[in-house]
């Protein structure tokens, strides 16, 4: 069986932190390079002339919207971060303590 290590939990939890980091970043890009792209290509197919601008407004609602997405993702990671880290507590808090003789 193999023995408990309390540092695999905090690195754990600590690799979620960094993912929920990443999370809201990689959620506007994705979504702003997205919706950017789209709206670019349905201006263009209704053959508008300011397509860059047509595309960069809809970069914009992207990274909004990408943004929302991202929070609402990184809020979850670092709950459950959060939750592991508690649970680390109460075993540390816990834990039976050996007992010493009293003299």
């Amino acid at each position: 069986m193999p023995k408990y290590d309390e540092h695999i939990i905090e690195q754990y939890a600590d690799r979620l932190y960094r993912r929920a980091r990443g999370v809201i970043l990689n959620w506007a890009v994705a979504l702003g390079v997205f919706f950017g792209g789209l709206a670019y290509f349905l201006a263009r197919a209704a053959d508008v002339e300011s397509l860059s601008f047509v595309g960069a407004v809809g970069a914009a609602i992207g990274l909004v919207v990408g943004f929302l997405i991202g929070t609402e993702r990184a809020f979850a990671i670092r709950l459950k971060a959060q939750q592991t880290l508690c649970q680390l507590q109460i075993e540390k808090n816990t834990r039976t303590r050996s007992v010493q003789p009293t003299a």
